[in-house]
């Protein structure tokens, strides 16, 4: 297996269908972060050929890409569907031609899930058919509105600039109107047909939400009828952390709760009132805040921003705008170094580094659940008796290693409150497993200085 060393975690992983190397297999990924990149390999070598990073710094996530040839030039484009909604479509996606340059972007507002390109309702103008977080289906075609002349031999049609939204007009209606013809044909009585089922479906949809309202006052509903597509993820160009609710239903309010402090650094696009609300320490509300959205959305997000040292839990309601009220809770954890992402390999700078060794009667497995409570990016699973990580913080710089297996366990840090942090939490981790562990720290005269000039 070939082993790709990505800044995130792998998101969407493809083969790349544009036959340019026939000795090497084309690959292409996205990421959480919305970067998106290109390799080729062999098997035994990686060749790395191009990256798109994301637009801008809360660009979504990838979800699905595929390829197709949208333009009609012979050459492949690239469609990307993201967890914001976007839709993008990459065009010049050749080695010999160089990286992609977009040719279109479109939002829907919610999750793409998945998208499929094809010809649907035309044989000569493709579309993208896209399947969004809530069930919808939308269908985009390169067909320009009015046709001027005939299309180019081959198909391409009117190219991906045009491309049209054709959500919630029926297929077939669109191939009949094309036709000019005033006599309706079995086709249109049949869609008049369903149309006029699908009418009264809604007004017997109406008259049930009336009694069900009705009764709301009274009755409590058991379990929420709605699903949740939630992320809680760092941001490590500036340390900041973005949380991100998805409903299929419009949302009314979302209420945050947590024992340690936080700090929201935005709200997305202003479309909630964001209110604060006083600490009560007491009860373990360290902090207290909701967001009361003005307009019927499904989706919001909150970068937040959160300190070293502390550990505890965010707590999210979700409580959508519908009767009767019910909520959602959802539970995300504050981890002891959560401002540190992981690294493929620690930099050789020679920086003065601190030390932390533990010793104890502790397993491989006991020492890496202890670094997974401490550390986010820390692998899951191992697989060898002893475990060589790296990490570095994202608001200093300054790096750690982490190397542990039975009984014994190294950590190297430029920075001393790394260390001091770390070996509080696992020593704490220990105690409540009832294990003993010894520590010694040490470090040498000119780590602090060291830090303090690489900070300013």
């Amino acid at each position: 297996p070939v082993l790709v060393v990505v800044p995130v975690p792998d998101n969407t992983f493809m083969r790349d269908k544009d036959e340019t190397h026939e000795a090497m297999q084309a690959i292409m990924y996205g990421t959480q972060n919305g970067t998106l990149g290109h390799f080729l390999t062999n098997g035994p070598s990686v060749l790395p050929t191009f990256t798109i990073p994301p637009r801008t710094e809360r660009s979504g996530g990838v979800q699905c890409l595929e390829f197709y040839d949208m333009t009609g030039d012979g050459i492949v484009d690239l469609l990307v569907g993201r967890d914001d909604g976007i839709i993008e479509v990459f065009s010049g996606f050749s080695i010999r031609v160089g990286t992609p340059h977009t040719v279109f972007s479109t939002s829907i507002n919610e999750s793409v899930m998945s998208l499929s390109p094809g010809h649907l309702s035309s044989s000569t103008y493709p579309e993208i058919v896209v399947g969004s977080f809530s069930g919808r289906i939308l269908s985009f075609t390169s067909e320009p509105p009015v046709q001027t002349q005939d299309p180019p031999e081959g198909g391409g049609g009117g190219g991906v600039a045009s491309l049209i939204e054709r959500a919630g007009i029926p297929m077939g209606r669109l191939g009949a109107d094309r036709k000019g013809s005033g006599n309706e044909g079995p086709g249109a009585k049949k869609l008049k047909a369903l149309q006029a089922e699908v009418e009264k479906l809604r007004l017997s949809v109406v008259r049930e939400r009336e009694v069900h309202s009705k009764v709301a006052d009274t009755l409590l509903s058991a379990s929420p009828m709605y699903k949740v597509n939630d992320k809680f993820v760092m941001n490590a160009k500036d340390g900041t952390y973005t949380l991100s609710v998805e409903t299929d239903v419009p949302l009314d309010l979302l209420a945050l709760q947590s024992d340690v402090m936080v700090e929201v650094v935005e709200v997305s696009d202003n479309i909630a009132i964001l209110n604060q609300c006083p600490a009560d320490p007491q009860n373990g509300n360290v902090w207290l805040a909701t967001c009361r959205c003005q307009e019927p959305i499904k989706q919001i997000s909150i970068r937040l921003r959160t300190e070293e040292g502390c550990h505890g839990k965010i707590l999210a309601y979700i409580i959508p705008r519908r009767a009767p009220k019910t909520a959602q809770t959802l539970s995300y954890t504050i981890k002891p170094l959560c401002l540190h992402e992981s690294l493929p390999e620690l930099p050789n700078d020679g920086r003065s580094m601190g030390k932390l060794t533990l010793t104890g009667g502790f397993s491989l497995a006991d020492m890496h659940s202890w670094v997974q409570n401490c550390l986010p990016g820390a692998p899951t699973r191992l697989m060898t008796e002893e475990a060589i990580l790296a990490f570095t913080s994202t608001i200093t710089g300054t790096i750690l290693s982490c190397s542990y297996r039975r009984g014994e366990a190294t950590f190297q840090s430029d920075s001393p409150s790394t260390l001091v942090i770390l070996k509080d939490a696992v020593t704490r981790e220990a105690t409540t497993r009832k294990i003993r562990v010894n520590a010694a720290v040490s470090f040498p005269d000119e780590c602090v200085g060291e830090v303090l000039d690489r900070i300013r």
